[in-house]
């Protein structure tokens, strides 16, 4: 067996809060300004997965900007599972299922005035109503 190194040793140590802080000022900070507004590149990277998947939905099915942020999650814990200590991907966990609570938040907030995920991601993006 492999001896850590002290990134590795910082890493298993590191407090649930201190993970948390960090993906909190990722997701508001570097990646929302290398990104953009979180509901409009969710609900992109929906379509785009729509686009993909289309073949393998359900007739009716169709992906949300929820739903990316949950994927993303599971992405990241099949990452974890190849290496359980990578630091990145467990700050990145938390961070998705943030962004998927602010997502709802944002959607809650556009209920009314969107219905689809093309017209939302066309007031997003062309009104900038957000």
């Amino acid at each position: 067996m492999a001896t850590p190194n002290k990134r590795t040793k910082q890493i298993v140590q590191a407090p649930a809060e201190a993970l948390a802080a960090e993906a909190i000022a990722t997701i508001r900070g570097p990646r929302e300004s290398d990104y953009g507004n979180k509901l409009a590149n969710f609900t992109q990277i929906a379509l785009l997965w729509n686009g993909y998947l289309a073949r393998k939905l359900l007739p009716a099915g169709q992906l949300t900007a929820t739903d990316v942020a949950q994927l993303m999650v599971l992405m990241k814990v099949a990452r974890l599972a190849h290496k359980p200590e990578h630091h990145d991907s467990r700050v990145d966990v938390i961070g998705y299922m943030l962004c998927d609570q602010d997502l709802r938040a944002q959607l809650k907030a556009q209920e009314e005035k969107v219905l689809d995920p093309v017209s939302l991601l066309d007031a997003l993006i062309y009104d900038n109503n957000l």
